[in-house]
């Protein structure tokens, strides 16, 4: 069978982490070392490997929780690790509330106008 290589557009990996990551554990943890000698052995392998991960394998970055158990909390997650993104995020709508708050409504639709639409007055 022909197999086609699919990548991000850039080939860039760190356009898609999350599925580097996962991708990156799958090979290095959980088929490591392992032989197979068709197809079938592959997917049944890939299958038992991801039911693993998302079941049983608890994760340092989940508080040591599996996948499953994580997924029934509701609110913001509490991560170990930094969202550089979620911050970056949060830090633009601090401003915008702060410059909200300091505005009149008519200044507002201004600065609003002018933030959607730079280089017009």
């Amino acid at each position: 069978e022909n197999m086609l290589i699919s990548m991000t557009e850039s080939s860039n990996p760190k356009d898609n982490a999350e599925a580097e990551r996962i991708n990156n554990t799958l090979k290095n943890e959980l088929l490591k070392d392992m032989i197979f000698t068709d197809i079938n052995q592959v997917k049944e392998a890939i299958q038992k490997a991801i039911m693993f991960y998302n079941y049983e394998r608890p994760h340092m970055s989940l508080k040591m929780r599996t996948p499953v158990e994580a997924a029934t909390e509701t609110g913001r997650f509490k991560r170990r690790w930094i969202s550089y993104r979620e911050r970056a995020i949060d830090s633009m709508n601090e401003n915008l509330r702060i410059i909200k708050k300091a505005t009149n409504d008519a200044g507002w639709k201004i600065f609003c106008n002018f933030a959607l639409n730079p280089g017009r007055s």
